[in-house]
């Protein structure tokens, strides 16, 4: 009996790749994948080609990162237990940055005939990027053929077939001529040096490849917005998606005020939840809410959740929807009342009909609840967080913590923080005796009603000069009338507030 063969990374015990990255290459012989495969991990999903799709992460990667945390693995790892689900499915997977990085990867892969029953790469794993440095032109090449067939597909205007086929072979002359056996071997240039001498889409392509190893690398902003998606950025086509709910109201009167509309958009939603298409292991991660106004004109709304939102658990309240229903109608009416004066329209137009559509959802299926604990653990902190982001109106900033004697440098946005900056059990010490909340300026008090107790010696930068080098002793104030504690330190004689403590 043959031993079930094992995982070629150990991804669960790889630190510096807890975090999904943003797409998601599938690889397979099967024709079709699972439909549940499809509708678990995303809203947008390419099929890039017969046996190869693409899945865009970046719509569920902060759900399925929290779900990860809470099993108390890294993010990778949850995305690897959702494709083992399927049994039946035999696959190949790499997870990456950028799209382009994922088809030239599995481009390389099929030149290599590797195969596997059940395997995932990440690109940031130490075998992702051996890989990714010897992968060859052969596989870059064939990418590239695939790429320009998508590019037609979509109708790029600036895209010229013939043109892009000549600079090919143009770098396929250059590249044997200088013994560069792959991209990734080439010797680091500029974007501008390669577009001069291959042409934009060449030096595109090949800039995308480098996303990993250039230190000048930047993000490459507006992947799919219109403008960049008929032109130069990469062409996504949309596998076509189920057919959506949707829920039309014809009101007995016209509707102006926000607490007459929001109890008629609430029963609609309850209305969502029991349509035949619509069911509980479903979440929408966006709604389109198509209003007319009096005037016959109409406008389209998008409804957006920054993570995907259970309509079935705010049955009969539906907060979090109506919450971000609201956002987007006050922007409506403030784009309406700040037009040209000129148009002779008043300034508020009621609403005397609207259309309601479930756009982008995923589906959890039953045996996914099952298998990660505390999935629907509406108390638990982490859940907590991912239903309050859905209700504000502004994404939550997340810091970590971040070495240095100054406390007001202790904590970053976790964006900024390198993946290689570690973090030392002292510091953590140090961390759990520091307030969450800091006054922006230092407020002067009276130490006589309050009791202290000495935490910390601090100091700060010498290269900031406005700062000067002064220490600071930093201790726990007391105030046992107003039964509040305060981080509060001595200077000069005298005695500020530093912070609160929650």
């Amino acid at each position: 009996m043959s031993t079930p063969k094992s995982p070629l990374i150990a991804l669960k015990s790889y630190e510096k790749s807890r975090e999904i990255p943003n797409f998601l290459g599938i690889m397979s012989q099967d024709c079709h994948l699972p439909p549940s495969l499809f509708q678990a991990l995303s809203p947008h999903v390419m099929e890039w080609e017969p046996g190869v799709w693409i899945f865009d992460l970046r719509f569920t990667k902060k759900f399925w990162q929290i779900q990860a945390q809470i099993q108390g693995i890294s993010g990778p790892a949850i995305i690897e237990q959702i494709l083992n689900e399927e049994d039946a499915l035999d696959y190949l997977g790499v997870l990456a940055k950028h799209p382009w990085q994922l088809v030239f990867m599995l481009a390389e892969i099929k030149e290599q005939a590797r195969s596997s029953k059940q395997e995932l790469i990440h690109l940031e794993g130490p075998f992702g990027q051996s890989l990714l440095k010897q992968a060859g032109w052969t596989a870059w090449h064939t990418a590239c053929q695939t790429f320009c067939a998508h590019w037609e597909t979509i109708g790029s205007k600036q895209f010229k077939e013939h043109r892009l086929a000549s600079k090919i072979k143009l770098l396929q002359a250059s590249m044997k001529r200088l013994g560069i056996p792959g991209p990734n071997q080439l010797p680091v240039s500029s974007f501008e040096s390669m577009k001069r001498r291959f042409g934009k889409s060449i030096a595109t392509l090949w800039e995308w490849s480098l996303l990993e190893a250039r230190q000048d690398k930047k993000q490459i902003q507006g992947l799919f917005s219109e403008e960049e998606g008929q032109s130069w950025g990469f062409p996504w086509i949309l596998s076509t998606p189920p057919k959506s709910p949707k829920i039309k109201r014809h009101l007995d009167a016209p509707l102006l005020a926000w607490e007459h509309i929001e109890p008629v958009l609430k029963a609609d939603l309850d209305q969502l939840c029991q349509h035949e298409a619509w069911s509980e292991d479903e979440r929408v991660c966006s709604l389109e809410w198509q209003i007319q106004l009096f005037h016959g004109k109409s406008v389209c709304l998008s409804i957006n959740f920054r993570n995907p939102h259970s309509l079935h658990e705010e049955y009969g309240a539906q907060e979090t929807a109506a919450q971000q229903a609201r956002y987007a109608y006050e922007s409506m009416s403030r784009q309406q009342r700040d037009r040209d004066d000129d148009l002779d329209l008043p300034d508020d137009i009621p609403l005397v009909s609207w259309e309601l559509t479930i756009k982008e959802k995923i589906v959890i299926p039953p045996r996914l609840k099952q298998l990660f604990k505390n999935f629907e653990d509406h108390k638990h902190p982490s859940n907590k967080l991912l239903n309050l982001e859905n209700k504000l109106h502004v994404p939550l900033d997340c810091y970590q913590l971040f070495p240095s004697f100054d406390p007001m440098e202790g904590f970053r946005l976790r964006e900024t923080v390198k993946k290689d900056c570690s973090i030392d059990k002292l510091w953590l010490v140090a961390a759990a005796e520091r307030p969450l909340y800091f006054y922006e300026q230092e407020q002067a008090m009276n130490p006589s009603r309050y009791t202290f107790k000495f935490l910390e010696r601090t100091g700060r930068s010498w290269w900031h000069e406005a700062n000067g080098l002064e220490d600071r002793d930093y201790c726990l104030a007391i105030d046992h009338k107003q039964q509040a504690a305060y981080w509060a330190f001595k200077q000069k004689e005298k005695w500020y507030k530093h912070g609160i403590f929650s």
